[in-house]
């Protein structure tokens, strides 16, 4: 096995959290992941301080997608009840306005991604 060009935290987190949702958190190891991404388990040192590292950024993965999660809930519910509610009185298309809202947070997650200091989530 080669190491991927181009491996990155964020692409470990996902096929981490592939392997969890599929088999449970006690199938998230070093080998497992490393098979999973074919690579050899000491690539990953690379990106993760051991198990230890990889479950705790596993887990702050995890809070942050709970948290874009909530927050797109959140401006969707708004936005629903302003509609509901004859909140907008301007005669445009709600759909461009909704389209433009979420293009705009979503935007702004992959914004704080890249923002997002790469050595915040280590060790």
């Amino acid at each position: 096995m080669s190491p991927r060009i181009g491996l990155d935290l964020h692409t470990i987190l996902q096929a981490d959290t592939e392997i969890a949702d599929t088999y449970g958190l006690d199938e998230v190891t070093l080998a497992s992941l490393a098979k999973k991404l074919r690579i050899r388990p000491p690539s990953l040192y690379n990106h993760v301080d051991g198990l230890h590292g990889l479950r705790k950024n596993l887990a702050i993965y995890g809070m942050e997608q709970l948290h874009a999660t909530r927050g797109l809930r959140s401006i969707l519910h708004g936005f629903a009840l302003l509609e509901q509610s004859g909140g907008f009185g301007l005669p445009l298309d709600l759909d461009v306005s909704l389209r433009l809202l979420i293009d705009t947070f979503i935007a702004g997650i992959h914004t704080m991604k890249q923002n997002a200091n790469p050595n915040s989530r280590s060790e």
